[in-house]
């Protein structure tokens, strides 16, 4: 949809069946949107088990797409998200260790909706 609008838009999925699927569509809708297979999460991520106490469905040990791309989450000016429900302060964290300071978390779970979180990073 960023695509559509005018935006430069990548993405990045872990499951080369929804890469795979969203090329398709891309093709059809927004052709200059890029894809790379790999996580969101940065291989770089340290993940503290104290942000999680339901455990994570998230896989901190897949390889991440950012060198597909040649970019880091850091380059992104808004990085939209689809956390399990339980796990917003995860992603809240591997942005504000990882992402651009001051950049946008655009979120979409099914009990909280979407929400626009502006990220600062750590002192």
């Amino acid at each position: 949809m960023a695509a559509r609008l005018g935006f430069t838009s990548y993405g990045l999925e872990i499951s080369s069946e929804l890469v795979e699927h969203s090329r398709v569509l891309a093709d059809r809708y927004a052709p200059s949107a890029t894809f790379a297979l790999g996580s969101f999460v940065p291989e770089a991520y340290e993940w503290d088990p104290k942000l999680d106490e339901d455990g994570s469905r998230t896989d901190f040990d897949a390889p991440d797409g950012y060198e597909e791309l040649d970019m880091k989450l850091g380059d992104f000016d808004v990085v939209y998200v689809y956390p399990w429900p339980h796990e917003h302060q995860i992603f809240t964290d591997i942005l504000r260790k990882h992402g651009r300071d001051g950049g946008l978390m655009l979120s979409y779970d099914v009990r909280e909706g979407m929400k626009l979180k502006r990220i600062k990073h750590r002192d």
